[in-house]
């Protein structure tokens, strides 16, 4: 991959990134933030902050506040946990695993009319090479690896 296919390649993922953020606030009312975190929790159950944050590549601070947000509108539960009081566990409600699932049908949506463009055969091309240097970026072993697919597992 030369320089220029790399630049075109950061632009694209912006580029979705930021027609996704649009699309989830004008037709749910919340932002590619919020929608992470309730993607973080679709798989795994009262999590911590830090947990969220870390899976995230955020801050806490972060999170932090966009979980109380998402608490004030019913989207999730935060428990303080009994044998650490400063610990909260974080959980979908009802209302936040309804809009998880309408935020996926936007975003699927989304990829949809980006790709559509595409022949089948490659998409599924792109798919394949995309997933290629992701697990040569995020191996285990890697630094800053990421659990990218352990999260997609709950989704699958």
């Amino acid at each position: 991959m030369n320089h220029d296919q790399f630049q075109l390649l950061g632009h694209l993922a912006d580029r979705l990134q930021r027609l996704t953020e649009t699309s989830l606030q004008m037709r749910l009312g919340i932002g590619y933030s919020q929608y992470k975190i309730l993607t973080a929790l679709q798989s795994a159950t009262n999590l911590q902050q830090r947990q969220i944050a870390e899976q995230l590549g955020q801050t806490e601070a972060s999170v932090s506040r966009q979980i109380k947000a998402m608490v004030r509108h019913g989207l999730l539960n935060a428990a303080v946990n009994p044998l650490n009081r400063r610990e909260r566990r974080i959980s979908l409600t009802p209302l936040g695993a309804e809009l998880l699932t309408r935020s996926l049908q936007v975003i699927e949506k989304e990829q949809s009319d980006a790709l559509g463009a595409l022949p089948l055969d490659d998409a599924r091309s792109l798919g394949r090479h995309l997933t290629v240097i992701h697990e040569r970026l995020c191996t285990p072993s890697a630094a800053g690896a990421c659990n990218y697919f352990t999260v997609l597992d709950g989704k699958r």
